[in-house]
C-alpha cells in the first residue's frame, strides 16, 4: 500500500486547486485521484468558462479574487499563459437585487456599473421595452475551462502530486490515525488527511463508506452552442440574466447558450435530453427576441451540486477527524477556484 501525507478524491477545480497550493509546501506527498481516464470529463471541464464577480457571498467573492490575479497575471508554473479573455459582464435582474450586487462589490472595491438603457444602446438584443437597469462588470470574461485546469494540474505534478487517472474509489475507511482508500481492482492508499472534492459524487463517496454526507443537492444543466448569427458578438460581454435565469456568450463557432435548468439528477453522467434545446429557443424568443442566432452545432449536459442552504462547503467534517470536504461548489467553482483552494490548503497545513 503506497502511502502519503494527503488523498484527494476528484480532480476538478476543487481537488486540482487544492493540490496546486498544497504542493507548494516541499516534503509533501500528495495523490489527486479521479475515475475518469482524463482531466475534466465532468463540471469543471464542461461549463461555460463564465468568470463571474457578481456573488452575494463575500467569502466567495474574495475567493475570486485570487483566481483573478492568475488569471490576468499568469505565474511561471503555468504552461499556457493565455487562457483569459476579460470580456466583460452584463446582467439583469430587478432592480433591489442589482443593488444588493453593487453594494457588495463596492465594499470589496471591484469594478462595476449600473447602466441605463441609453448607455448600452449598442447591445443589439436589447429591445425597446426593456430600459434596465443593467449591472456592468469589466474586469469579468471567458475562461478556456480546460487549459486552466491542466495547468493546476500540470504545475501540481510538476511538483509533488501523483496523479491517478481511472482510480474509482469504492470505499474508504479509517485505520489506526491514517485515511485508506481503495479503487475497483482493489489497490490501496493511505494517507494522514482526506480531501473530499469528488463534486457531485462528494456525497454519495461519503454515505457508501459508512461516513455522515450534509444534504447536497444535484441538478443537470444544458449548454448549447449555436452558429453564429447575423451580428456577431465579438468583443461584447456575455449576457446574464438573473431573473429569468438564461445567459450566452460569444465563442469560436457563434454563440454559446444556456436557458439555466436546474432538474434534479443523480450523481452519473449526464445525458442531453432533447427537449430542453425547443425551451431554449422558447426562452430566448420571448425574453431576448432580438437576439440573432444559427443553427444548433453542439449540445451537452453536466452537472452542478449546491451544498446545504446553497452553500459552498470547503471546512473539516464535524464528525471524524482530518476529513475534508471542498464540495457544493453550486457551479462557481472556476470563479472561485484558486482562492477556495488557498483557503483549503492554509487550513489543512495547520495539521501537518
Amino acid at each position: 500500500m503506497s502511502s502519503f501525507d494527503i488523498l484527494i478524491i476528484g480532480s476538478g477545480f476543487a481537488g486540482a486547486s487544492a493540490a496546486y497550493y498544497l504542493s507548494q509546501k516541499p516534503g509533501l506527498k500528495i495523490a489527486l485521484v479521479d475515475q475518469e481516464n482524463q482531466l475534466g470529463q465532468h463540471a469543471s471541464g464542461l461549463n461555460a468558462g463564465l468568470f463571474r464577480q457578481a456573488l452575494l457571498d463575500p467569502q466567495v467573492l474574495d475567493w475570486t479574487q485570487e483566481s483573478y490575479h492568475h488569471l490576468k497575471n499568469p505565474p511561471a508554473d503555468w504552461k499556457e499563459k493565455s487562457i483569459y479573455q476579460a470580456s466583460g459582464s452584463l446582467f439583469k435582474d430587478q432592480i433591489q437585487n442589482l443593488k444588493k450586487y453593487s453594494q457588495i462589490l463596492s465594499q470589496a472595491q471591484i469594478p462595476h456599473q449600473l447602466l441605463n438603457a441609453k448607455e448600452i444602446q449598442d447591445f443589439f438584443w436589447k429591445t425597446e421595452k426593456d430600459q434596465g437597469p443593467w449591472l456592468f462588470l469589466p474586469q469579468d470574461g471567458i475562461v478556456q475551462t480546460r487549459a486552466y485546469l491542466n495547468n493546476l494540474v500540470q504545475a501540481s505534478q510538476s511538483r509533488s502530486v501523483q496523479l491517478k487517472l481511472t482510480w474509482q474509489v469504492k470505499s474508504i475507511k479509517r485505520h489506526q490515525n491514517l485515511w485508506q482508500i481503495k479503487n475497483q481492482t482493489d489497490q490501496s492508499l493511505e494517507g494522514k488527511i482526506l480531501i473530499n472534492a469528488a463534486g457531485a459524487w462528494a456525497g454519495q463517496l461519503a454515505q457508501a463508506s459508512q461516513l455522515q454526507a450534509p444534504p447536497f443537492s444535484i441538478y443537470r444543466r444544458h449548454l448549447f452552442i449555436s452558429a453564429q448569427g447575423k451580428k456577431s458578438l465579438k468583443d461584447l460581454p456575455y449576457y446574464w440574466d438573473l431573473e429569468k435565469n438564461l445567459y450566452f456568450r460569444q465563442d469560436p463557432q457563434g454563440l454559446l447558450l444556456c436557458t439555466g435548468d436546474e432538474e434534479a439528477h443523480p450523481p452519473e453522467k449526464a445525458k442531453v435530453e432533447e427537449g430542453i434545446w425547443s425551451a431554449l429557443q422558447k426562452n430566448f424568443a420571448q425574453y431576448l427576441p432580438k437576439l440573432d442566432y444559427g443553427k444548433r452545432l453542439q449540445a451537452w449536459a453536466c452537472l452542478r451540486t449546491k451544498g446545504p442552504q446553497g452553500k459552498m462547503l470547503v471546512d473539516w467534517d464535524s464528525q471524524v477527524p482530518n476529513f475534508f470536504w471542498i464540495a457544493g461548489l453550486g457551479g462557481h467553482g472556476l470563479s472561485a477556484s484558486l482562492g477556495l483552494g488557498k483557503f483549503a490548503s492554509q487550513k489543512i497545513l495547520t495539521k501537518l
